[in-house]
């Protein structure tokens, strides 16, 4: 068998591994962007969501902590193999005893050690409480807006999801680094340094870049459900007019009927758009983020 070790190089390798599970980050939260619970549940899954994908890299950045340790301790060991052999040799020729066993390498804690983590649970959407119209407008038009899942969004893809591209690019390097460093025609550490690699970019990015989007379409249903709910100030201005007309209508046994019933099939109208703007929201919305 021939093996070819560069200690120096794996050491190296080891300390590109474990420099690459250097992961400061906090998990990711999602603003709602208005007070209703469909919006609420909206956030709370997409931060669900989030808070897994952050718990998956975490557990990989400990996956190559423990990848880097192990190369560290096959370098250290190859290398006192080395050396031990070299000394047995020059005993041998100086005509001492016979060489001892090679010392094998150590069992560095696995990777198989590392325990899965427990992610967070979806959170079912309760079917919404009947409201009033006028308390649908006010939950709807209270929050931040879309902007803020369109910033979860962004988030997500400009500053995460490259990160992660980086880190798969300098983890590839390393597993190919290794592969020449260390070559005995067996050895898997450069494989499947590649393969966690391949992980990283084949899946946990796109992963994250399908959250961004989940994010992005729960804010355009937001816009359309904040459009068509009239807001409050219509329904505080339209009750006040109705008011006075009725008082009118009153006072003038009838004189101005038309006014009152324009006004008050304009308020049943505004009343009957906040209902249904909240009711397709609920039917439309959810299923974006699932």
């Amino acid at each position: 068998m021939d093996l070819t070790v560069d200690p120096d190089g794996l050491r190296a390798d080891a300390a590109a591994l474990e420099g690459s599970a250097d992961s400061r980050s906090a998990a990711w939260a999602c603003q709602a962007a208005a007070s209703d619970a469909v919006s609420a549940h909206l956030a709370t899954a997409l931060t669900a969501w989030a808070q897994s994908l952050h718990l998956l890299l975490e557990h990989a950045g400990k996956q190559r902590t423990a990848g880097g340790l192990a190369v560290s301790g096959t370098a250290a060991a190859l290398s006192g193999a080395d050396t031990d052999n070299a000394a047995a040799i020059n005993g041998i020729l100086n005509g001492s005893s016979a060489p001892s066993a090679a010392a094998a390498a150590p069992s560095p804690a696995g990777i198989a050690d590392i325990p899965l983590p427990s992610l967070p649970a979806l959170p079912s959407l309760a079917p919404p409480t009947p409201m009033a119209p006028e308390q649908i407008a006010a939950l709807v038009h209270s929050g931040p807006g879309p902007g803020s899942l369109r910033a979860f969004a962004g988030h997500i893809r400009t500053a995460l999801a490259p990160t992660v591209l980086d880190t798969a690019a300098n983890v590839r390097s390393t597993g190919t680094s290794v592969g020449q460093n260390w070559r005995d025609g067996h050895q898997q550490a450069a494989s499947n340094i590649a393969s966690h690699a391949d992980w990283l970019e084949s899946s946990l990015h796109p992963q994250m870049l399908a959250l961004a989007s989940a994010a992005d379409a729960a804010a355009r249903h937001t816009d359309t459900l904040i459009q068509n709910t009239p807001h409050p100030q219509e329904f505080t201005d339209l009750r006040q007019r109705l008011n006075v007309a009725l008082a009118h209508y009153n006072a003038s046994g009838g004189a101005n009927a038309a006014q009152v019933e324009a006004l008050s099939s304009e308020l049943t109208k505004k009343r009957a758009s906040a209902v249904g703007a909240l009711q397709n929201f609920a039917t439309a919305a959810p299923p974006t983020i699932s």
